[in-house]
């Protein structure tokens, strides 16, 4: 299961932001994961906290933004979304093979909400 280093590289990222911000603790995550990124969400969602134990990412809630695969048709110029759980790098729209992925292959930490020491007085 490579999601568990995965998670792992996630909490050492939230442990630095948080030490630049002088963070006592990670409260929450949020993660934009794409269709196409090679990770299983479910995967990630059981992986997180057997990476967070023990740092101050340990209680921090993972929320997780699913994004679809999104192509871009050279042929037609349209974009569409993939459809269904399969995919299938046609154009939606003309069924051109030759499209470009604009979409879906990212893994971004969108937001971490931390606490700070000015968020205890």
């Amino acid at each position: 299961m490579h999601e568990f280093s995965i998670a792992y590289g996630i909490v050492r990222e939230l442990e630095c932001v948080a030490s630049q911000h002088k963070a006592r603790r990670i409260m929450s995550v949020t993660l934009q994961i794409g269709q196409l990124s090679g990770v299983d969400p479910e995967a990630l969602r059981l992986a997180f906290p057997l990476a967070a134990r023990g740092t101050i990412a340990e209680c921090a809630k993972l929320r997780l933004k699913k994004t679809p695969a999104v192509l871009k048709c050279h042929k037609c110029g349209r974009s569409s979304r993939a459809a269904g759980q399969t995919f299938v790098a046609v154009c939606a729209h003309c069924a051109e093979t030759d499209v470009q992925i604009i979409a879906g292959t990212e893994l971004l930490i969108l937001k971490a909400e931390l606490e700070t020491a000015e968020d205890k007085t």
